[in-house]
Formats: structure tokens, sequence, C-alpha cells
């Protein structure tokens, strides 16, 4: 097989081709390497196209999602060898990671997964079946500058995998929730759970076809305003509980800081919680909708990738922000004893007995968060090519390394 390769390229004579099962490092505007272009073989891109668009008994689409062209187009415009080399057919797979970079340039690199066992090859991250075994030797030509809106598509890539790791963290700090008393809030938390759904069968669907359809565009837009609607109302009913806690705890001491954080604890902590878990709930919910809006644009408006990378960092920020509900009660309830114990042994236990007891006797059920590790899928990539008609497509499958 490897002799038909090489007869394949012989006898088209093509001298714009890239040296098959070879990488060109990326470059930076700033000229660091921060990823690579590999160049894949006839062979390897036959295999992987069939692994692409024939799985008729496929439950889920056989790659990670489509790209618009517009990231074909600003490679081929970054240099004329690339463009040659799309044209002439030839499979090309772009990955934006200094670590795929170094596990290229030290012979570790696997694309695809056979046994369990990383092999040097690559493999669709929604099948995991493998399209073909190779390793990539650096392509005696020069290195190449990509363009901005090369590594804003790759940075988006890379933040879907990102988002899903934040939600994995966010469930688990969202469970228990059904079991608080949710009466006051039912209206939120169904507004949240009929979003959620919508969500989760938009990214289905796309998991399914691989590609956006404009009502699942009209489904998401309404989705995210139920989100958006909850995810502000939580944090305001959470920043004033918040803001009455910090008060207590900077102020006095003694039996005025324990009766306080008491009285606190006794006729609010109830509400906060359902208000926190809502909160987490309704951040875990706008990462969901982060998620999906980036897949969209990547198949639909890639220029808009950078102004959503730049609102979804803020919000990642805020989300990093949002503290365990508990932390907060325990604070007050760790600042409550101490204030007692503060109080002289007559104030204590005589004169503020029934205070004593409420402190005392309150335990604040810690919930552990189970964090679920995901499965290391590796680094996403982004594969084009030209089909039979001379249509450019591109998909993201995913990129590993061996340890």
């Amino acid at each position: 097989m490897r002799i038909l390769g090489w007869l394949r390229e012989v006898v088209s004579g093509d001298p714009e081709r890239l040296p098959a099962k070879s990488f060109i490092p990326l470059l930076t505007d700033g000229g660091e390497e921060r990823g690579a272009i590999l160049v894949h073989g006839d062979e390897t891109r036959d295999l992987l196209i069939r692994e692409f668009t024939l799985h008729p008994k496929a439950d889920v689409a056989p790659h990670g999602g489509s790209i618009s062209s517009y990231f074909a187009d600003q490679l081929g415009a970054s240099a004329g060898l690339v463009n040659a080399a799309l044209q002439s057919r030839q499979l090309l797979q772009v990955v934006g990671s200094p670590q795929v970079l170094a596990g290229l340039k030290s012979g570790s690199l696997s694309v695809m997964r056979s046994a369990g066992q990383m092999t040097g090859t690559v493999v669709s991250n929604a099948t995991q079946k493998i399209a073909g075994q190779l390793r990539f030797a650096p392509a005696n030509i020069a290195k190449i500058v990509g363009p901005l809106a090369i590594w804003q598509i790759l940075n988006a890539v890379a933040g879907v995998s990102h988002l899903q790791r934040i939600n994995v963290k966010l469930e688990a700090l969202q469970k228990g929730i059904e079991r608080l008393t949710i009466r006051l809030q039912a209206k939120t938390y169904g507004q949240l759970i009929s979003a959620v759904a919508i969500l989760e069968e938009l990214s289905k669907q796309h998991a399914i076809t691989g590609t956006f359809s404009p009502d699942m565009t009209v489904k998401l837009a309404l989705a995210e305003r139920d989100i958006r609607s909850a995810l502000a109302e939580q944090r305001l009913l959470v920043q004033r509980f918040d803001d009455s806690s910090k008060q207590i705890l900077q102020g006095a001491g003694g039996k005025q800081g324990a009766s306080r954080c008491n009285q606190l604890l006794k006729e609010e902590s109830s509400e906060f919680l359902i208000d926190a878990k809502l909160l987490i709930a309704a951040s875990r919910a706008s990462v969901l909708t982060s998620e999906v809006w980036i897949r969209h644009d990547l198949e639909h408006n890639p220029r808009h990738v950078s102004i959503r990378l730049r609102d979804l960092k803020r919000e990642i920020e805020t989300i990093y922000n949002t503290v365990s509900p508990l932390e907060i009660l325990e604070k007050l309830q760790e600042y409550a004893v101490d204030c007692l114990e503060e109080m002289n042994w007559f104030s204590r236990n005589i004169f503020n007995r029934g205070l004593k007891k409420d402190i005392q006797s309150r335990t604040l059920q810690q919930q552990s968060d189970c964090e679920k590790t995901l499965r290391s899928a590796g680094t996403p990539s982004v594969v084009i090519w030209k089909d039979q008609n001379n249509q450019t497509k591109s998909v993201v499958i995913d990129v590993a390394v061996e340890v």
C-alpha cells in the first residue's frame, strides 16, 4: 500500500503537493510555535474521509462537528503551498497545541486509539474507530505563520472541551437540589429545566447530523433568553445574602456577633441554599449555552468566534468565583461559635442559653462534590479536504499524545 501511495504521487506529477505523512510547525504572528499542520497520505486520506462520511448505522456524527469553509480559506491564504495542497485534494489536519507539536517532534503523536493503546494513528472522537496508522516526520519547508482567524477558531474548538470540564464540576455542585424545598423558586427552576432540555436536544441533534439548521438556531436563542434571565435573578439573590454575611463577619463579636449570625442562619439559610443551588444550575445551563453557540459559530459565523470567546472568558471568570454555598454558611457558623466563646460563662450558659443551644445544635450537612473526572479526550484538531465535488469540507477530531 505504501508503494501504491508513492506511485499515485509520482503519476500525478504535481510539484505543489506537500510531502505525505509530514508536519509543518504553525506560528503565531509573534513567531511562537503553537501548533502544526499535518499532511496525510492518500491512503490515510481515503480512510479518514470514508470514516467521516459513510456511517449509515451510526447514532452520532463520526466527528466533533463541521467547521465553516472560512477556516480553510484563511489557512490557504496564509501560504501558497497550503492552498495548492488543498487544491490537489490532499487532506490536512490543523492543531493548535504546543504539546501536540512537541509530540510530533518526539515521534510520540497519536491521533487515534487502538485497543486502548496509543499507536500514532488517527480517529474520530465520536466513533473511536481506527482510520490508519502512521508517524509524521518534519517537512523540509519553511514554517507557516497562521493568521489571527485561524488561532481564534482553534481556540474556540479547544474552548468547547474546556466548557465540558467546567460543566462536570458544576453538575457535581448542583447535586442535591431535588432534595430541597423549591416551591418558592419553582418557576425559575422550571424555566431552567425546560431550557436545559432544549440544549441537550440540540446537542444530541448536532451529534447526529454534525450541523446546525435554522430552526436549531431559533431554539437556541429562546433557551438562552430564559437561562440569562434566571442567571441574573439568582445572582442578585445570592449576592444579597453574601453581602449580609460579610457585614456580620466584619462587624462586632461577642453576643452581638453570635446573635446576628444565628438570626441570619435561622431565618435565611434554607432559602439561600435554594438560591445558591439554582445559581449553580443556571451557571451550568449558561455553560451549555456557550458550548452550543460556539459549535454554531464555528459552522455558520466564524468571524464572530473572537467576540464569543471574549464574552466567554468573562463568564468563566464569574463562574470560577461562584463558591460552594456551604462555604458561606460554614463561615457564618464558625464565626457564631467563635463569638459564643468570647462571651463570659454566665452570659453564655445562663442569660443566653437559647442562643448557645441554637448555635451548638446546628450542623451543616456537608455534601460531597463527587466530581467526575472526564476521560481525557485529547486535543481537538480541524481536518480539511476537498470532496468529489471540489467543495471544501472541515470537521473536528481529537489528537492525543502518548505519555
